[in-house]
Protein backbone atom coordinates (compact mmCIF):
# COMPACT_ATOMS: atom_id res chain seq x y z
CA UNK A 1 0.00 0.00 0.00
CA UNK A 2 1.24 3.17 -1.07
CA UNK A 3 1.58 6.34 1.31
CA UNK A 4 2.51 9.61 1.25
CA UNK A 5 3.13 12.61 4.37
CA UNK A 6 1.37 15.19 5.16
CA UNK A 7 3.20 17.40 3.46
CA UNK A 8 3.23 15.65 0.01
CA UNK A 9 -0.84 14.92 0.48
CA UNK A 10 -1.23 18.83 0.98
CA UNK A 11 0.97 19.31 -1.40
CA UNK A 12 -1.06 16.84 -4.16
CA UNK A 13 -4.27 18.88 -2.92
CA UNK A 14 -2.87 21.95 -3.38
CA UNK A 15 -4.36 22.79 -0.03
CA UNK A 16 -2.26 23.64 3.53
CA UNK A 17 -1.11 21.14 6.32
CA UNK A 18 -4.13 22.92 8.48
CA UNK A 19 -6.80 21.54 5.95
CA UNK A 20 -5.44 18.04 5.87
CA UNK A 21 -5.41 17.83 9.44
CA UNK A 22 -8.91 19.83 10.20
CA UNK A 23 -10.34 16.47 7.42
CA UNK A 24 -8.86 14.21 9.69
CA UNK A 25 -10.25 15.57 12.81
CA UNK A 26 -13.74 15.45 11.03
CA UNK A 27 -13.03 12.29 10.00
CA UNK A 28 -13.29 13.07 6.22
CA UNK A 29 -9.73 11.34 5.69
CA UNK A 30 -7.32 8.63 7.99
CA UNK A 31 -4.49 9.35 8.99
CA UNK A 32 -2.01 6.75 10.69
CA UNK A 33 0.41 7.41 13.52
CA UNK A 34 1.50 4.01 14.45
CA UNK A 35 4.80 4.41 12.06
CA UNK A 36 5.90 7.28 14.11
CA UNK A 37 5.52 10.00 12.20
CA UNK A 38 1.89 10.73 10.86
CA UNK A 39 1.46 9.30 7.21
CA UNK A 40 -1.28 8.94 4.99
CA UNK A 41 -2.44 5.61 2.88
CA UNK A 42 -3.37 6.40 -0.49
CA UNK A 43 -7.08 4.67 -0.68
CA UNK A 44 -9.75 5.61 -2.69
CA UNK A 45 -11.34 7.46 -0.10
CA UNK A 46 -8.48 9.86 0.67
CA UNK A 47 -7.78 10.14 -3.19
CA UNK A 48 -11.16 11.17 -3.43
CA UNK A 49 -11.48 14.00 -0.81
CA UNK A 50 -11.66 17.30 -1.71
CA UNK A 51 -10.63 20.20 0.13
CA UNK A 52 -13.42 22.79 1.20
CA UNK A 53 -12.91 26.44 0.50
CA UNK A 54 -12.70 28.64 3.55
CA UNK A 55 -13.74 32.48 3.73
CA UNK A 56 -16.53 34.67 1.64
CA UNK A 57 -17.41 33.25 -1.67
CA UNK A 58 -15.53 35.67 -4.32
CA UNK A 59 -17.91 38.00 -6.03
CA UNK A 60 -18.63 37.33 -9.43
CA UNK A 61 -18.69 39.37 -11.83
CA UNK A 62 -21.65 39.22 -14.45
CA UNK A 63 -21.41 40.10 -17.90
CA UNK A 64 -24.30 41.60 -19.14
CA UNK A 65 -23.91 42.08 -23.14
Amino acid sequence: MKFVNIKQFAEMKKCSRENIYNAERKREITIDRTSGFPVVYLTEENLNWKPKEKGRPRKKILDIS
